[in-house]
């Protein structure tokens, strides 16, 4: 995408500039291809930031569940129908951290 950007701000810069009374301004179309690359940035930042929160979202879900787990493991002392009971627990917390990463992904999931 860097590639990109590069190239339409080299094109912005060649774009013909108008002379007005009040001095230089860009053309219609110079000013069209600087929209275009605001947009282009903010699409760039907006797809840094929501990989930040999903990223974020996969290491606290993996800390909680494996600190789940461990907690299992200590509270269910050996027994291992008590384990199970416990480690039933842990899995629904899986399902959802699932269910919290889709709808960082889609708003509208379930």
């Amino acid at each position: 995408m860097n590639g990109d950007m590069e190239r339409f701000a080299a094109r912005a810069e060649m774009q013909p500039i108008m002379r007005t009374f009040g001095g230089l301004a860009l053309s219609s179309q110079g000013r069209a291809m600087v929209a275009q690359i605001r947009e282009k940035w903010s699409q760039a930042a907006i797809a840094a930031i929501e990989l930040e929160i999903g990223r974020s979202i996969a290491e606290r879900g993996m800390d909680n569940t494996a600190d789940l787990f461990d907690h299992a493991v200590q509270r269910a002392g050996g027994n291992e129908a008590k384990f199970m009971a416990l480690f039933n627990i842990v899995m629904r917390y899986g399902t959802v951290v699932e269910k919290v990463q889709r709808r960082q992904v889609d708003p509208f999931a379930f």
